[in-house]
């Protein structure tokens, strides 16, 4: 099987049928001249011994070589390893070991989408220096965005492939999770100025290698070494998939220390912790610094900018104020570049302008690479906000079939199947999602996972979602836990949440949503709807979604609630662009209903 393999990978089948129809072809045409031409009787015989023995000089030949389009070169072999690179460690190893065949069967792939498919694993960092391993992500990471403006091939996004890292696992699991057909992975060492990448490309349905390669370079070559790279991928790929050519990615940098900034920036973000959100924002103003025009890196700041006002509230004035400056350049310098319009959604949204948003975001969808994951990240938070729940849905679940393993997607779409009332699907999605990188930190997760089973009256669910909410609080709330200790008796509960909804340690937008959504659920809703307005209206808060959640219904029949959302802006928004979402509809030209 693998010998076949091997036969296969270097087209030696294939130039085996070609040559075959074609020595047929030549015969025939051979037995037509030979009486029409008065050619010898031998004539027809002789064509067949040159074309017999030319045969295995043939597949000699198809096995040594392959045609490029650089040109006729020397194939490459099952896999190159780095042990001979002057920056190999000591005793590394060859890579031979990854010659062997890593499945015997591959993933259930359905259809063109599933065989046109990839993901970048997290390229291994072999530098002596284990900080370095922000580079070699940032690498598997850039790669990634490469490959994703390849027409007609679909990129398993970063979050799902780096769910992998440091993971044992074969490829049946990789394939099956991300359903994808084939796996690029590899390794990064960086020494001084000097850089040894080693990259293979490996066929999920045999586990054999379609193509490797190893780069020896200066780090000032880090760009060119991604873009043949990225440009060998697609080769490989559009031999056997035909899928289309990279188009040009705008808004980069070519400058290595304003790259290695925005990498450490990336890192930091992606640990999603709040202590890390002033690091990352600090990496990416100083990439920005460097190069005004690096887009990424402008909409990496924007992107924890938005999210900054919701889990460190004490720092909202700082992110409304980066957000406008982020704006204001972007106009000066790229109006209509993507990131620009993405930072002009962000304040737009911020300040409660939701036309403006809308459009905003709109034109950054159209502009933006399919690799960035603000896109729909950002753009279903806004439909939440604006009621527009099924839309939001919908924009979130094709997002999903790029990246499955993100949990942050999992728990908006968990959040919009319970706005919607779909409760056993999002509780079915919540128990996948356990199992997602990062869900053990997330708060908003296990919150939302208790409200949808606080009402069901199983105790001891109740209790250990409860406990699981309260150990992993991203905002600190110490009201929280003494209601836990008395959820079960509504006079002492509302005790708590109506002092809490006074005490000046609460008077921010986040902390306000809790007092709302358990001042609903013990049945307070006039405080709930008093404590929304102070969030939203007083605060300008940003996150008006939580308006639609469920246990939110009850302040919605009362008469405030219409003042409430006039006065955001919600009410003008939906009359003007016909919007309506799935909670209101208009009566009349100037009135209407929300349930």
């Amino acid at each position: 099987m693998k010998f076949w393999a091997e036969l296969r990978r270097r087209h030696v089948v294939r130039v085996a049928v070609v040559y075959l129809i074609a020595a047929w072809l030549m015969v025939q045409v051979a037995g037509a001249l030979e009486p029409a031409l008065g050619l010898p009787a031998w004539f027809d015989t002789l064509i067949v011994a040159l074309l017999a023995l030319c045969f295995p000089a043939a597949i000699v030949l198809a096995w040594a070589f392959e045609l490029t389009p650089d040109g006729v070169k020397r194939a490459a072999p099952a896999l190159s390893g780095p042990a001979d690179s002057p920056l190999a460690p000591p005793g590394a190893s060859s890579g031979a070991e990854h010659a062997a065949p890593i499945l015997a069967t591959g993933p259930d792939l359905h259809g063109v989408e599933g065989t046109r498919s990839i993901a970048v694993l997290p390229f291994v960092n072999m530098s002596p220096d284990p900080d370095q391993e922000y580079f070699s992500d940032g690498l598997s990471e850039e790669l990634l965005n490469q490959l994703a403006q390849i027409e007609d091939l679909r990129v398993a996004a970063r979050t799902s492939s780096f769910y992998f890292k440091g993971k044992d696992v074969d490829l049946r699991e990789v394939a099956s999770k991300l359903g994808v057909s084939h796996v690029l992975e590899g390794s990064v060492r960086k020494a001084g100025d000097r850089l040894r990448i080693t990259a293979q490309l490996i066929s999920a349905a045999d586990g054999y290698h379609l193509w490797s390669q190893t780069y020896d370079r200066r780090l000032d070559d880090v760009f060119a070494i991604q873009d043949e790279l990225a440009r060998a991928v697609a080769e490989a790929l559009s031999v056997t998939l035909g899928v289309g050519h990279t188009t040009a990615a705008t808004g980069l940098t070519d400058d290595v220390e304003t790259y290695e900034l925005y990498l450490r920036g990336r890192a930091s973000f992606n640990r999603s912790r709040p202590e890390d959100f002033a690091r990352a924002a600090e990496f990416y103003g100083r990439a920005i610094a460097r190069d005004p025009g690096f887009s990424r890196a402008r909409a990496g700041l924007v992107h924890i900018h938005a999210w900054m006002p919701i889990f460190v509230p004490e720092r909202r004035a700082e992110a409304e104020q980066a957000i406008a400056k982020a704006v204001a350049e972007g106009r000066a310098r790229a109006p209509d570049n993507w990131s620009t319009h993405l930072a002009s959604a962000v304040l737009h949204m911020q300040r409660h302008e939701w036309a403006g948003a809308d459009d905003a975001f709109a034109r950054a969808a159209e502009r933006a690479p399919a690799s960035v994951p603000e896109r729909a990240e950002i753009r279903s938070m806004l439909l939440l906000n604006l009621g527009r729940v099924a839309d939001a849905l919908g924009i979130l679940e094709a997002s999903m079939s790029s990246d499955p393993l993100s949990v942050n997607r999992s728990w908006q779409v968990q959040f919009a199947l319970d706005m919607l009332g779909r409760t056993e699907e999002a509780e079915e999605e919540y128990l996948r999602s356990l199992d997602l990188p990062g869900a053990d930190a997330r708060e908003e997760l296990h919150h939302w996972a208790l409200m949808r089973v606080w009402n069901g009256g199983d105790t001891s669910l109740i209790e250990a979602r409860f406990d699981a909410f309260l150990k992993r609080q991203t905002v600190p709330t110490p009201w929280l836990a003494d209601i836990r200790a008395v959820y079960d008796d509504r006079d002492a509960a509302l005790a708590i949440i109506r002092a809490a909804h006074g005490d000046p340690a609460n008077q921010d937008p986040t902390r306000l949503h809790f007092v709302a959504a358990y001042a609903c659920h013990f049945g307070d809703a006039a405080l709930a709807l008093e404590a929304m307005r102070r969030a939203l209206v007083d605060m300008r808060g940003v996150t008006t979604y939580s308006l639609w959640y469920p246990d939110m219904a009850v302040a919605r029949r009362l008469p405030g609630f219409k003042d409430l959302v006039r006065d955001i802006g919600l009410a003008d928004y939906w009359r003007q662009s016909g919007h309506w979402g799935d909670f209101c509809r208009p009566l009349g030209d100037d009135d209407f209903e929300c349930a």
